[in-house]
């Protein structure tokens, strides 16, 4: 059997700005993983001026915005922007050989605000692969920020209890990531996944696919050399499949998809996810509102969790719902339940997706691991909520 090298070679640009200053640092590496025997993975720094041969961005944008901001704003951002070029070859003793070069462009915006004695703060970010960030989508970033920061003092907190709630498509976006997508990795969800999929609406469809063109997580080949393939993991709301690697594949009788990832050629590839969306339904937002008496929209979140079959999801930002009709903005709160108790309270899928590309999954300690997921809203007939 032929046996495969993985040699990895990037260089990073990291731009930080914070009160005003600019710092700027550069990282270029290079190392090998042998994949196949236990030989460990061994890394040397090139110099800079060797690196930046094939590393050449443009930042005038960046600092074009900047500039702008500072003389037009007086809510200043704190800001990091990343450019990072990878280069992955795998080497077959076979004499065949794989390559990919892969350029990920990311920023990262924070603002701060007080609420009495507490420091409040809002951030967001995204990325891309293989295309630029325009001057245009840092500022829609900054002005969302300005926004949910400029509703601090006005947001009310919850009381404990079980609601009625929608996810708007950041917070489902999440879910769809940290509670479907990980359940369907064959390493942390073979027990149970497929035990699940009962009396979930038909509208529920999740796939995840490495070979969307500019996401977060698309790549061609994985860390094993497999070709990135479409993989359905819910359709109608039945499963369908998990996302394998070679050994997975083969201890479940069936053929590797490519999802086998690893953060760089400093750990071993594992099970990962890469671009993981829900299709959209066909329910507007304003009609899923409108059937709730009392309940919540989710709207921003800093993350979640799962472990085995139950779930946190993490929101920083929500809206209330009292009679059909949107009413106060709330702070942030906490989602709790089982995966599968949840899954049968699912009643809509809204009819607008919203791509979240620039995330980062952290699985076994290894991340920031490129991932982007797409969601529209999900309605939740009920659901655990309590404060953070």
């Amino acid at each position: 059997m032929s046996k495969r090298i993985l040699v990895e070679s990037s260089f990073t640009e990291r731009i930080q700005v914070k009160d005003c200053e600019i710092k700027r640092t550069v990282l270029p590496t290079k190392g090998i993983n042998y994949l196949d025997d236990d030989t460990n993975a061994y890394s040397y720094e090139e110099e800079d001026e060797k690196a930046n041969m094939y590393f050449e961005y443009n930042n005038e944008e960046l600092y074009s915005f900047l500039e702008e901001i500072h003389k037009e704003h007086c809510l200043m951002p704190e800001v990091i922007f990343t450019h990072k070029t990878v280069d992955k070859q795998i080497l077959f003793t076979s004499g065949e050989e794989k390559h990919q070069r892969i350029y990920y462009n990311e920023i990262s915006l924070a603002l701060h605000a007080k609420k009495g004695v507490e420091d409040k703060q809002c951030f967001n970010g995204f990325g891309f692969t293989n295309q630029p960030i325009t001057k245009k989508q840092m500022y829609d970033l900054y002005n969302l920020l300005a926004l949910q920061i400029g509703d601090v003092d006005s947001c009310i907190d919850i009381s404990d209890a079980t609601y009625e709630i929608i996810l708007g498509p950041e917070v489902a976006g999440v879910f769809i990531h940290e509670i479907i997508g990980h359940m369907c990795e064959y390493d942390n969800g073979s027990s149970i996944m497929q035990s699940i999929s009962h009396s979930i609406t038909e509208d529920f469809t999740v796939i995840d696919d490495p070979t969307s063109p500019n996401l977060w997580g698309s790549y061609e080949f994985d860390d094993e050399g497999i070709q990135g393939q479409k993989t359905v993991l819910f359709e109608k709301g039945i499963f369908k499949n998990f996302l394998h690697s070679e050994a997975s594949a083969h201890a479940m009788n069936t053929t590797p998809n490519g999802h086998a990832r690893s953060l760089n050629y400093q750990f071993r590839p594992i099970i990962r996810m890469s671009n993981t969306y829900l299709e959209t339904g066909h329910i507007s937002f304003d009609e899923m509102v409108a059937t709730i008496p009392y309940g919540i929209v989710a709207l921003t979140s800093s993350g979640g969790m799962l472990k085995r079959d139950v779930f946190k999801l993490n929101v920083l930002s929500g809206i209330m719902i009292e009679r059909g009709k949107l009413t106060q903005k709330t702070g942030s709160f906490s989602i709790w339940g089982k995966v599968d108790d949840v899954l049968k309270k699912i009643c809509g899928i809204g009819d607008t997706a919203l791509t979240c590309s620039g995330q980062g999954c952290y699985k076994l300690k290894q991340g920031p691991l490129p991932v982007s997921f797409s969601a529209p809203h999900i309605h939740i007939k009920s659901v655990l909520i309590t404060k953070k």
